[in-house]
């Protein structure tokens, strides 16, 4: 809890944790006067950056939060859709490298009725099924395509995914969560190299046989960490249960290389209790010949309740 309770903190809220001030439970004593910060987050964090933006809602003076990387703007849509504006200034307005968020204090919030968006990052899941099934014709209803979220529909594209997508609602711009309905039908993908950045589609498909994940990072550079450190090493636990299944696939660094087409057969998958890694498996096993066994495959409830691998497909 420490990233959360250091800019707050600083905002003059009353908050304690246990050991160091990094392990919940965390409490907070209300009442406190906030008044405005101007933060540089260390890690690139939605979730810190909403921390402070909501908390200067009532902070005096203007709240500012600077990342080194532009993360996801769902709070900035919600407190745009409700009246408080929301400024973003870029180094560059392309929309790549460092971007600062401001709000002035004393903001006060519109009600109105919001649809929820499908989370996109769940249905990447079913989309990519969808895609390597041999007969496949599948619809996700209502799912976010918010630019800073949409960035696995628009790689399965670029790799050749029959994906057809049907906005639903009037387009919102920067203000509102953009809805669409997605239709995916199996396809003959081709691979492709996702290159170094974070969010840039490459500029063209590739023909080679290898799928990168675009991760690379300097060794000093905190983003590199976190890649290591969710609630798995999801880069070991997503080459150790593929290469489990059979596919050929060599790690380097942060950089994993795909080399297909590989012909699945069943294993026995380890998720490290990730709900991510569990999710994987099962679209995975899908396609693979013979049983498939996913260690502790309730995880996925973690963030999928209703998705429900089998322990054995």
């Amino acid at each position: 809890m420490a990233r959360i309770i250091e800019p707050l903190r600083s905002m003059g809220a009353d908050l304690r944790a246990r050991r160091s001030d990094s392990l919940p439970p965390l409490v907070v004593i209300g009442r406190s006067q906030l008044r405005a910060i101007d933060f540089e987050t260390r890690v690139p964090s939605a979730q810190v950056k909403s921390a402070i933006l909501l908390a200067g809602l009532r902070a005096q003076g203007r709240t500012t939060v600077r990342e080194a990387v532009a993360t996801r703007d769902h709070t900035e849509r919600m407190l745009r859709s409700r009246g408080v504006e929301v400024r973003r200034v870029s180094e560059n307005e392309s929309g790549g490298g460092p971007v600062a968020w401001t709000l002035e204090g004393g903001a006060w919030l519109s009600p109105l009725d919001e649809r929820v968006p499908a989370d996109p990052s769940a249905a990447a899941f079913w989309l990519v099924a969808g895609a390597i099934h041999p007969d496949a014709a599948l619809t996700l209803r209502g799912v976010g395509v918010n630019p800073t979220r949409r960035a696995a529909i628009d790689f399965l594209v670029r790799m050749g995914a029959r994906i057809e997508e049907t906005a639903v609602g009037e387009p919102s711009g920067d203000i509102g969560e953009p809805l669409a309905d997605l239709t995916v039908r199996s396809s003959e993908l081709t691979a492709i190299d996702l290159g170094r950045q974070r969010w840039p589609l490459p500029s063209t498909r590739s023909r080679s046989s290898a799928w990168r994940h675009p991760g690379a990072r300097p060794d000093n550079d905190p983003r590199r960490r976190e890649l290591r450190n969710k609630e798995s090493d999801r880069i070991a636990g997503i080459a150790a249960g593929l290469t489990a299944l059979g596919a050929r696939i060599v790690v380097s660094g942060d950089d994993i290389t795909i080399t297909g087409p590989t012909p699945l057969a069943g294993a026995a998958t380890e998720t490290l209790d990730d709900h991510r890694l569990a999710m994987t498996f099962a679209v995975a096993g899908l396609i693979a010949r013979g049983a498939t066994t996913i260690d502790l495959a309730e995880s996925a409830a973690v963030s999928y309740p209703s998705f429900s691998p089998n322990s054995k497909g």
